[in-house]
């Protein structure tokens, strides 16, 4: 379990957009991650983006043939992935050829055994990177992620969003989830949000975004397992605390139809 306040987020979001300037990275310039929901992918979604370059939210459950066209096709130059997925970015290797570096995210901050190379473990990296970092006053049109369709019909199609659409989805659905009519609405000093909607699905649905734009307490769950995600909730959220849960319909039918969910009703109490 990680806890991160907002001032080390900004901090490791800095040394995050030094260290990715070392290899590097520069306005334009595509950088693509496989993680879990974790406050890496967060920092990603800012150390990335603020500094001009372009977040790539790479999708693990796509085939490797679809994984490998979709970073040629990007021109992704940097490669950031969760140990779990060393087979898988490892089975693709030979058939990428934009890639200069890898990043490897591990909690343990132990390296794997890999073929890839060049390649570096995360938190060795950003405890190595200078502090501080003077972000860009960028146009709003700037194009600032991409994120791609699951190819469902032919290959994946790719899109671009820019810091100018990102703003507005932001303030639109903060403005909608503050003003929420349900039994005690949001507040964000009281409130969390939490994080169930896969990061590399379509942003999150914005919601690290969002969350971060609030300033509320937001709870990341790392890998979706519904008994981990159960114990977590009841293990963070307060008897008073409400909130937003983002989950698409096949996870919230596993946590609502889990064996032991009796046990942890009283958690939802107060969750939009």
């Amino acid at each position: 379990l990680v806890r991160e306040n907002y001032a080390q987020l900004h901090k490791r979001c800095q040394r995050l957009s030094n260290a990715l300037e070392s290899l590097g990275v520069k306005q334009g310039s595509k950088v693509i991650t496989f993680e879990w929901n974790t406050h890496r992918f967060v920092e990603i979604y800012f150390g990335v983006t603020c500094m001009g370059a372009i977040m790539h939210m790479g999708n693990p459950l796509l085939t490797p043939d679809q994984i490998a066209y979709l970073i040629n096709h990007a021109q992704d130059e940097v490669l950031v992935f969760n140990k779990d997925f060393t087979p898988l970015i490892e089975s693709i290797k030979s058939k990428i050829s934009s890639v200069r570096n890898y990043i490897v995210m591990a909690d343990d901050e132990i390296m794997p055994e890999t073929s890839l190379e060049p390649i570096v473990e995360y938190e060795e990296m950003l405890n190595s990177a200078a502090d501080g970092y003077d972000y860009p006053d960028l146009d709003e049109n700037t194009v600032a992620s991409l994120s791609n369709t699951t190819g469902t019909t032919g290959d994946p199609k790719i899109c671009y969003f820019t810091h100018r659409q990102h703003i507005l989805h932001n303030m639109v659905w903060a403005n909608m989830l503050m003003g929420f009519s349900g039994e005690r609405g949001f507040r964000p000093r009281r409130d969390m949000t939490i994080q169930l909607v896969p990061m590399f699905h379509g942003h999150g649905w914005g919601l690290p975004f969002m969350a971060t734009f609030m300033g509320c307490n937001q709870l990341l769950p790392g890998r979706f397992r519904p008994k981990d995600f159960l114990e977590l909730l009841k293990k963070e959220k307060r008897p008073d605390q409400g909130g937003y849960i983002a989950c698409v319909p096949t996870m919230l039918d596993m946590i609502i139809n889990h064996k032991d969910i009796e046990q942890y009703e009283s958690c939802f109490k107060g969750l939009i």
